[in-house]
């Protein structure tokens, strides 16, 4: 299995790559369903609905195509977060769900996305 530095990830928005990214998270969930039975003596589970929602952090750039695609409250939006340059590590749609912007002195202003995926990820590197 190959190994990946965080230092040669990126993320794209369609085609298109978003500029000065300083890091991208994807955190995948799954609801549990009970169904134990009665005269059990151990609670049983079986797996729901999936989901997914993401991150990406990075340094704020008003003529950068792929940051200007990410609109708060955008309809769905097709992302893709890669490990390197080549590989495609989560693909999916999403909505744009909160943009923050930070400032402090001495350091570049950043910009901070949060996303709600709609619908199933793939390319899930575990499955």
């Amino acid at each position: 299995m190959a190994t990946y530095k965080g230092d040669g990830g990126l993320m794209k928005v369609g085609t298109t790559t978003v500029g000065e990214v300083l890091s991208w998270s994807v955190d995948q969930q799954s609801d549990v369903i009970e169904d134990t039975a009665m005269g059990a003596t151990a609670k049983t589970f079986v797996a729901g609905l999936t989901s997914w929602t993401g991150t990406c952090e990075a340094i704020l750039s008003d003529s950068d195509t792929g940051q200007l695609l990410l609109d708060n409250g955008s309809t769905q939006t097709a992302l893709d977060f890669f490990f390197d340059s080549t590989t495609s590590a989560y693909k999916g749609n999403a909505i744009v769900t909160g943009i923050s912007s930070s400032a402090s002195i001495g350091d570049m202003i950043k910009v901070s996305l949060s996303f709600q995926g709609t619908g199933a990820i793939t390319t899930d590197p575990w499955s």
